[in-house]
């Protein structure tokens, strides 16, 4: 999911959520927002279920793909972690991105401006993954900010923010839970790939 496709998804969300709002009786109290303690445990649980998944795989199997064209392992955790690090820092947060910030591009001698988003089959065959360690420290980071991004929701200091606003902050979240379970889903795939088979099948290069 792209994020044009998600700002598109919140805004066509927000204007749903107006016309249902516009609905709701005066007495009926305040906008019933979703539970942050239900956004931070999902995050949570997001987090355990991405980790889990590759928690045994070996830098071979991180790199691994069944065509030359697709993602590996290591490519969808970089990915998941740097549209983390957008939408949460750049719209939530509205702060640098720590892919800059704390020197990650340097150090993965990657794009400053990529997230991997609608990469093309070229330009995922020539992705070079990053070491699994690195890659997981970089993708907690990610995972961290996105829990304090729910602290902040839920603090006395996000009613600077619009009603819109607030809705827009739940929504990426909401959105960005589904594009983590989604990944995990496709690294799970690969993995029970890898473990059917006898011998880790040849690399596609």
């Amino acid at each position: 999911m792209s994020i044009i496709a998600i700002t598109m998804a919140t805004r066509q969300w927000l204007r749903k959520r107006k016309q249902v709002n516009d609905k709701i009786p005066e007495d009926m109290g305040n906008d019933p927002y979703i539970s942050t303690d239900f956004l931070y445990g999902s995050i949570e649980a997001a987090q355990d279920t991405l980790l889990q998944a590759i928690e045994t795989l070996s830098e071979e199997e991180m790199i691994w793909r069944p065509y030359p064209e697709t993602p590996s392992t290591g490519f969808l955790i970089w990915h998941v972690a740097r549209v983390q690090d957008v939408l949460v820092h750049k719209y939530i947060l509205q702060k640098p991105e720590i892919w800059t910030s704390q020197g990650w591009a340097q150090q993965f001698g990657l794009p400053i401006d990529e997230t991997g988003q609608d990469y093309t089959g070229d330009q995922i065959a020539q992705f070079v993954e990053p070491q699994k360690e690195d890659l997981v420290d970089y993708l907690k980071t990610t995972f961290r900010a996105a829990l304090r991004a729910v602290e902040f929701l839920a603090s006395d200091e996000s009613k600077k923010f619009s009603k819109d606003k607030m809705m827009q902050s739940i929504r990426y979240l909401v959105i960005l839970n589904t594009h983590v379970n989604l990944h995990a889903g496709a690294i799970n795939y690969i993995r029970e790939v890898l473990s059917a088979s006898h011998d880790l099948p040849e690399i596609a290069r």
